[in-house]
């Protein structure tokens, strides 16, 4: 296999995770037991993976520490339209519809090279935040709704992705996202498995570098207290 096909299908596992950031979910997120095992570690982000009971495909999780606020992430993740900035091969995010400040439903559809099908979801998004600790909690599912939307992309309609801001102090927060998914299409399991490093260093990468920028820096949200 050529090193750009392992290329992309490093970056298709986490890109669907990331897209999903953008449900309320049920308990089964509370359910999974992950055993987390440090597979790389560069440039302060950690990425680890776990095996899933029942499941052919591994969780993933990566872990940073960044500058920032509270608000600045959380209007990272939710703007839509610069999914394409920091998550591999987002082409398009729309915001289907805005239930309240604190639930969203989006539509992503990933562009995603030959010989891999192209993939798309909908996704349903629940923010919360601690009022005690003040870390910020997004949970999201893929929602199997075949009739929004309709392409010719595989339909994303098992994934669950969890991400947390937590604040540190000194104007640190330590952002952490966990996943998992069954990409759906010909993708074998142990080749996801075997490539799902590096995409998750990268995305991360891409965040941090977007938020230094500070465009998100005047971003509030009604439901975010700032430790």
């Amino acid at each position: 296999m050529s090193k750009s096909v392992r290329d992309l299908y490093r970056s298709l596992i986490f890109l669907i995770a990331s897209m999903l950031a953008l449900v309320p979910a049920g308990g089964a997120v509370e359910a999974v037991a992950f055993d987390w095992e440090l597979k790389k570690e560069s440039d302060g982000i950690a990425v680890y993976t776990s095996d899933v009971h029942g499941s052919k495909h591994k969780a993933v999780k990566a872990e940073m520490t960044v500058s920032g606020s509270l608000n600045g992430l959380v209007g990272l993740v939710r703007d839509t339209g610069a999914c394409s900035e920091w998550a591999d091969l987002c082409r398009e995010a729309v915001e289907l519809e805005h239930r309240s400040d604190t639930e969203l439903l989006v539509y992503t559809y990933n562009d995603i090279p030959w010989p891999v099908s192209d993939r798309d979801a909908i996704t349903s998004v629940l923010w919360e935040q601690n009022p005690d600790t003040r870390t910020v909690t997004m949970t999201a599912v893929a929602v199997d709704d075949p009739g929004t939307r309709k392409t010719k992309a595989v339909r994303i309609v098992k994934a669950t992705t969890r991400w947390f801001f937590t604040p540190l102090g000194d104007g640190k927060i330590k952002v952490t996202t966990e996943a998992h998914l069954e990409p759906g299409g010909p993708t074998p399991a142990w080749l996801t498995n075997m490539l799902l490093i590096d995409s998750p260093l990268k995305t991360m990468s891409n965040m941090r570098a977007l938020l230094g920028t500070g465009r998100y820096d005047d971003v509030s949200y009604s439901f975010i207290r700032e430790r």
